[in-house]
């Protein structure tokens, strides 16, 4: 019986995952979108609800017998997504992501086992931080921060790389288009004006 309670919690917490998600995918700002997601992360961790990536951290610190409940787990919250998810893609909100869904499923596909596995162990390293810390951490507010933290600010340094990305991208259009108004060989060019205030950081 306790491992059917075990099974239901990993659905509930699977479903606020899946919300989660949906509020992420449906906004524009990614770190605004990662702090709605950490909401359902929150609610999880405060109704003690069984999420793997939660528990599998403990692992080391308990008997094998451990494994089934971390199994239960795991396929709960596998149920639990599926079924946010269906709800979702039957929706009318679902068009208004639909195409971003699209874009990060692609890139996930495409990516080799290596570097999904590393991700998702990164994944719950972080998500095994949050829900440490909401166990063990005195105070409300530390307790919180704890939570939103870890999910948050990978998310913001992603967003900040993209940002450099995107101004490395314009400056070397600059330098590009200036060498062709001048009419110089463009490698030329770039090497002749790298020292200069338009070049520098380039």
């Amino acid at each position: 019986m306790e491992r059917v309670r075990q099974f239901f919690s990993a659905i509930l917490a699977g479903m606020l995952i899946g919300m989660g998600g949906t509020v992420f995918l449906s906004q524009s700002n990614p770190v605004v979108g990662s702090f709605l997601f950490a909401i359902g992360l929150f609610t999880i961790v405060v109704f003690q609800l069984h999420l793997f990536t939660g528990k599998v951290g403990y692992t080391p610190f308990n008997k094998p017998v451990y494994l089934i409940e971390l199994v239960v787990t795991w396929l709960g919250n596998l149920v639990g997504t599926w079924i946010t998810a269906t709800m979702v893609r039957n929706s009318r909100i679902y068009e208004g992501m639909a195409e971003r869904v699209a874009g990060m499923a692609e890139v996930k596909l495409s990516d080799d086992f290596t570097s999904i596995f590393l991700l998702a162990v990164f994944c719950g390293m972080l998500m095994f931080i949050a829900v440490d810390c909401f166990r063990n951490v005195q105070g409300s507010t530390l307790r919180f921060i704890g939570v939103f933290v870890p999910v948050i600010y990978p998310e913001r340094l992603r967003a900040r790389y993209r940002e450099y990305v995107l101004f490395q991208l314009i400056r070397n259009m600059e330098r590009t288009l200036l060498c062709c108004h001048s009419g110089d060989d463009i490698g030329e060019c770039r090497r002749r004006n790298a020292d200069s205030d338009l070049f520098k950081g380039i």
